[in-house]
């Protein structure tokens, strides 16, 4: 049985953070509470988040959305991929054939798990980025189901390139990241890369957006639908927006062009 586990301030919060990562409606999510979460003395001291248990088909899945993209190198998706970043359809393929001889090399070397997910992050990444940029270093740091994957600017190059317009080019490498890495593994590892602490930047830019759209749907006493969003974006604006008083927030539509409504409360 395959288990994921979620938290949130609320146990809202942790399904909205389960709904948005695993691409399915929170009423459809079989879960089990594991904490309560309570928010504290003046709401920081003693805080402690919600906890809650996500298992079975639903993981399952997304597992298998994974493993159908693996038995398939060819799919629309390298097309996408490459034309975001601007190299050849070649380059992206060849290097998930090669990620894969790797993989197969190290299960026989029997290696530490943390050295063998950093393998193969590099020899994914290694290659496409000599394309787009001169000089890089990649770091790669794991915490339980989480690998972090930085991309570090070492001669203070236009990095621009590799993050492209809102981030599309970076989430490209990103999701293609995320297969390579869970080749062979039992459990789903969530991946997230980074360069030049775009994410961060970006979360504050949609926290700022978030609360300027809340305002305008009050003004304008009428829904507000935003823009699509990947679900790192939605799950950002749907927390900003938890407590904003006289709104509340969902998701429409499927994926690439799912977003978020700002709905007015009556």
């Amino acid at each position: 049985m395959s288990v994921r586990i979620f938290t949130g301030k609320s146990i809202k919060d942790a399904l909205i953070e389960a709904s948005e990562e695993l691409g399915i409606p929170v009423e459809d999510i079989d879960y089990s509470v594991l904490e309560q979460g309570k928010s504290g003395f003046l709401g920081i001291i003693g805080s402690k988040d919600a906890v809650i248990r996500v298992e079975n088909e639903v993981i399952e899945s997304k597992v298998e959305k994974v493993e159908v993209l693996l038995e398939e190198p060819e799919a629309v998706v390298f097309e996408e991929v490459s034309k975001a970043m601007d190299i050849p359809v070649e380059t992206v393929d060849s290097v998930i054939i090669s990620n894969e001889k790797v993989d197969e090399e190290q299960e026989i070397a029997e290696s530490e798990p943390v050295d063998k997910i950093e393998a193969k992050v590099k020899t994914f990444l290694e290659p496409i980025l000599e394309n787009m940029v001169n000089r890089f270093d990649i770091s790669v740091r794991q915490e339980e189901d989480r690998v972090y994957v930085t991309i570090e600017n070492n001669q203070n190059d236009n990095f621009g390139i590799l993050i492209g317009k809102r981030g599309v080019t970076l989430d490209a490498l990103q999701y293609l990241l995320s297969i390579v890495v869970n080749q062979n593994e039992e459990d789903y590892l969530k991946v997230i890369l980074d360069t030049e602490d775009y994410r961060k930047k970006r979360e504050k830019a949609l926290i700022e957006l978030a609360n300027r759209m809340a305002n305008q749907a009050i003004r304008q006493g009428k829904r507000t639908r935003l823009n699509p969003m990947n679900p790192f974006e939605r799950r950002v604006i749907h927390t900003a927006l938890q407590t904003f008083p006289g709104v509340t927030t969902y998701s429409e539509g499927k994926e690439p062009y799912r977003r978020i409504v700002i709905e007015v409360e009556k």
